[in-house]
């Protein structure tokens, strides 16, 4: 998916567990596996952090039933020159992974997305 869909998420310091703060970016890549995102902010490869996307607006919104979403995501790599980070979820139940699979093929199948397999 190449959606340019906004997303909120909530980093957690680990010098200080109780600052968490609220960093705005952009959904670049969506699969069952995590994602691609873009952010001012770059968190350190290894950081898990709390991640609400936005669905509102886009053909996932119909697909899936719902406005947002919170995953709980791990950086896998950084481009930190570019903003871009890979994450993966590290908390999707089989059934939140077969509802998202059968969505983005619904919607890739229909060419309301881009699809890369």
């Amino acid at each position: 998916v190449n959606s340019g869909m906004d997303f909120e998420f909530y980093h957690n310091d680990p010098v200080r567990p109780e600052a968490r703060f609220r960093v705005k970016g952009q959904l670049l890549d969506l699969s069952t596996e995590g994602m691609m995102i873009q952010s001012q902010h770059v968190p350190r490869v290894g950081t898990i952090f709390s991640l609400r996307t936005s669905f509102r607006g886009t053909p996932l919104e119909s697909e899936l039933g719902i406005k947002s979403r919170e995953f709980v995501c791990q950086v896998r790599w950084v481009m930190e020159s570019l903003g871009k980070i890979g994450v993966s979820f590290i908390q999707l139940s089989r059934e939140d992974e077969q509802t998202l699979t059968a969505a983005l093929e619904k919607i890739s199948a229909a060419g309301k997305i881009e699809a890369a397999y």
